[in-house]
């Protein structure tokens, strides 16, 4: 490879070496290198026997290191949760959880003609 990055490939008979064949010199791995996320948790008593939770989660990861392949996901989730306990040694949970995914994953690839 030389400095830009590009493999020394050229064909003088055609003109697409150089963006087709050097390309396959990179490794186009699909983890992402970079990930952000945050987390949140909240605990609240209304009174002996009743009990709320919430929670929420966002995370982000992309790659985008390499010139053939882009890989990015994005999530979040949110929770919220009713604890009630109305004898010492009965408790009822009642929850709902929303989960949201998305992940993008775009690879250029060569096609041919002739």
């Amino acid at each position: 490879m030389n400095d830009d990055g590009w493999a020394d490939i050229w064909n003088p008979y055609n003109w697409y070496s150089k963006w087709v064949y050097a390309p396959r010199q990179y490794d186009a791995s699909a983890p992402p290198d970079t990930a952000h996320e945050i987390v949140a948790k909240a605990d609240y008593t209304l009174n002996a026997k009743t009990m709320f939770q919430g929670n929420i989660r966002y995370y982000y990861g992309e790659n985008d290191e390499l010139q053939v392949y882009k890989y990015e996901r994005e999530a979040f989730n949110a929770g919220v949760n009713v604890t009630y306990t109305p004898f010492s040694k009965l408790g009822l949970n009642a929850g709902y959880n929303f989960f949201w995914d998305e992940t993008q994953s775009r690879i250029c690839s060569a096609f041919y003609y002739g």
